[in-house]
């Protein structure tokens, strides 16, 4: 009886040591489980993100920082003179060739514009074509990289030296012809392949004229010389847009001038103008006040600090 009662307690012994070896893994784990949990940081009720409609009210709320627009250096009411430079670059262009009518010429197939100005630019020298009958008219520059304006600048100080380099040609990144928002006109004969300069007199008159209906200005006047840097130039026009095309030329002042004037009239005291094709406000804002208003509107740099925003009536 004691050979067979000793195995069993035995195995008594080792059931009793497994159990209680269990019982100590038991008590570790769960020793460690509540010091992770204990270690957790609490959640914050406040620090649930906000819905995607409250961010959206948010930006609609008044404050003290400004609006964001577009680059100082964007929109065409840019100012681009000896003081002031643009990138040439970055433009939406299209080509003349390819958007034209068959009223008038240009010079090749990739001479280029903005986009922008690609139908007002059609539409003014279709409806000169038709008033006048003339179809003469060929549109030789546009758009200008840097490239090509240093290699005209080079070409006029070699053959016609310093004074009238500076006197009619921009240096490059000064050059209007950067901004896709200009261009330079001539006359062409088709029969003998002769050129004849653009004087804008007798029928092409009309053009210079007419030219504000469409948004285009005469860029440099002779009597505005000592205030553009640059000498008359009577084929050389700029887009800016219908308003203000129409009160320079009413007012008789050179795009210098006019955004000199623009910044005596913010939003409280806006530039009222009635042209015969309609009624606008204009009002200027220093960039680090922005403010965009309500409604439909149309905002440009200026390139020297500044917005103007300008709205129908």
């Amino acid at each position: 009886m004691q050979t067979s009662a000793k195995p069993n307690a035995r195995r008594r012994a080792g059931t009793a040591r497994l159990g209680a070896y269990i019982l100590f893994v038991a008590l570790v784990l769960g020793l460690c489980a509540l010091a992770l949990a204990l270690s957790k940081p609490k959640k914050e009720t406040g620090a649930r993100p906000a819905p995607a409609n409250t961010a959206h009210k948010a930006q609609n709320t008044p404050q003290s920082a400004p609006d964001a627009g577009p680059g100082l250096d964007q929109g065409t009411l840019i100012l681009v003179n000896r003081d002031h430079c643009i990138d040439a670059d970055g433009w939406e262009l299209v080509t003349v060739y390819a958007e034209k009518s068959d009223d008038y010429l240009v010079k090749d197939t990739e001479l280029a514009v903005r986009r922008e100005v690609m139908p007002w630019l059609d539409r003014w020298l279709s409806d000169f074509a038709a008033a006048t009958g003339v179809r003469d008219v060929n549109v030789v520059a546009g758009h200008r990289t840097a490239a090509y304006q240093q290699q005209l600048y080079q070409s006029a100080l070699a053959r016609e030296g310093q004074t009238y380099a500076d006197t009619y040609l921009a240096r490059p990144g000064h050059s209007e012809h950067h901004t896709g928002l200009a261009v330079d006109l001539d006359t062409y004969d088709v029969s003998s392949g002769a050129s004849y300069g653009f004087d804008g007199n007798g029928d092409y008159a009309w053009l210079t004229e007419n030219a504000w209906r469409y948004g285009f200005i005469l860029r440099y006047p002779p009597e505005k010389a000592d205030v553009t840097g640059i000498g008359y130039e009577s084929w050389h026009f700029r887009y800016v847009g219908i308003p203000h095309a129409w009160y320079m030329q009413e007012n008789d002042l050179c795009l210098e001038e006019y955004l000199d004037l623009l910044r005596a009239h913010g939003p409280e005291d806006p530039l009222l103008i009635d042209t015969p094709l309609g009624r606008w406000q204009v009002f200027f804002f220093p960039a680090e006040t922005l403010t965009l208003p309500e409604g439909d509107y149309e905002i440009s740099g200026d390139n020297d600090g500044g917005y103007v925003v300008t709205q129908a009536q």
